[in-house]
């Protein structure tokens, strides 16, 4: 199901359901409620949400669910269910207190909790909602015949699939899928690199004399238009003098932080787009896809390499995050060292003369796993000219730099 990229807000539209950015997210387990729970103690709750108290209750209910570490999204659920249940027209202020009670929780601050609700439950209905809210968050399922999960003699020789880079030492692949970041400053070309990669992969040709394989790309472009990137795109196919079919786009961002959001999405497109199965899946950027998370948070980074691990047990794929790089001087990327310790691969993007206007740029592979360093591979970033649809336009294209002496000799990579 190929589409080309001017095609594809039709094709690939942002997904109506997906879960929201919560605006602060305070975490302790990250536990969650089910849709069955939500609907019990909903109708419960309900019961005792009356006139004057209903603030005060929003408060309490949301600040036991602190307290018990539940995220905020199952919190405000909660609330929302109860409002919609006693027939409370004033959803928006008991929202307001969800958040209140998570943002004094993030400040150390009191919040509210079981003691302003233990007078309005009967003894009954608080050992039940107790009971619920108490109870620890479910282990890991072990079950099933995932060969993965179950010990077996290294020295045997066992079937395990295995996949060829994306970019032969570049860009790294498993079945199981990997995590890889391309950082840089603003203004470094990261994104151009991005879209430069996804076109290569998508055509199956050499980049720069490294080999491909040739696969399906899902390039989330959340900071560029849709005009723009068709421009993008555009140049590197008059560059390159060929169409890249396989590559696919969406222009909205996908919460990373929020492991049901990608789940969401992940099943829409197995169900609406059964021909979809990217090989690559490109984030551009971190910030626009993790929305509140604190990027100084080890367990925040953690959680978006673990969402991010989902892509490869769906499809098989190498999940791209570009990422902004630290602003102190030889930081890598910025945020918590988790995000580099649990990467895969580590790609940095670095541009010494944007300011002047300086076209010249260099990538540097800072890690990788099963592949060797490169080191000051040069680049220019040049003027292409296009023509499609009875349009015309001119944008950048990443091209190497060929350093040649006296003796012609090949370039060094």
């Amino acid at each position: 199901m190929a589409a080309y990229l001017e095609e594809l807000v039709e094709f690939l539209p942002g997904i109506e359901e997906e879960l929201p950015a919560p605006s602060i997210v305070y975490r302790s387990d990250g536990k969650r409620l089910t849709e069955e729970q939500v609907g019990k103690l909903s109708g419960l709750l309900a019961m005792v949400w009356k006139d004057g108290k209903r603030h005060a209750l929003a408060l309490a209910v949301s600040g036991i669910m602190v307290k018990e570490g539940y995220e905020e999204g199952s919190a405000s659920a909660l609330v929302h269910a109860v409002c919609s249940k006693a027939g409370d027209r004033e959803t928006g202020d008991r929202l307001r207190a969800v958040q209140d009670s998570y943002r004094s929780a993030i400040l150390g601050q009191p919040v509210r909790a079981w003691r302003e609700i233990e007078g309005e439950l009967g003894q009954d209905s608080l050992r039940y909602l107790r009971s619920v809210l108490t109870k620890p968050a479910p282990l890991p399922d072990e079950g099933g015949d995932d060969p993965y999960e179950m010990p077996f003699r290294l020295t045997e020789r066992k079937p395990f699939p295995s996949y060829p880079m994306l970019i032969e030492g570049l860009l790294p692949a498993d079945p199981r899928g990997k995590v890889c970041y391309l950082c840089g400053l603003s203004q470094s070309f990261k994104s151009f690199l991005a879209l430069d990669w996804a076109c290569h992969i998508a055509t199956g040709l050499n980049w720069q004399g490294h080999e491909t394989t040739q696969a399906q790309v899902l390039y989330v472009a959340c900071e560029g238009g849709y005009e723009e990137n068709v421009s993008r795109l555009r140049a590197w196919e008059s560059e390159y003098g060929v169409k890249a079919d396989n590559l696919f786009c969406r222009l909205s961002p996908i919460q990373i932080l929020n492991d049901e959001a990608v789940s969401k999405v992940i099943e829409k497109y197995q169900a609406k787009c059964p021909d979809l199965k990217p090989r690559l899946v490109i984030l551009d950027t971190l910030s626009q896809c993790a929305g509140s998370a604190d990027e100084n948070s080890a367990k925040d980074a953690r959680t978006i390499y673990a969402n991010s691990k989902l892509f490869g047990k769906a499809w098989g794929a190498t999940v791209l995050i570009v990422h902004h790089s630290g602003k102190s001087e030889g930081a890598i990327m910025r945020g918590a060292s988790a995000f580099f310790d649990d990467s895969d691969a580590v790609v940095q993007m670095v541009r010494p003369s944007w300011q002047t206007g300086g076209m010249n740029c260099t990538l540097n592979v800072k890690k990788i796993k099963g592949g060797r360093m490169t080191l000051g591979h040069e680049m220019n970033a040049r003027e292409v000219d296009w023509e499609a649809d009875g349009r015309r336009g001119k944008d950048l294209v990443l091209v190497q730099q060929v350093l040649r002496s006296v003796f012609d000799a090949a370039p060094k990579f």
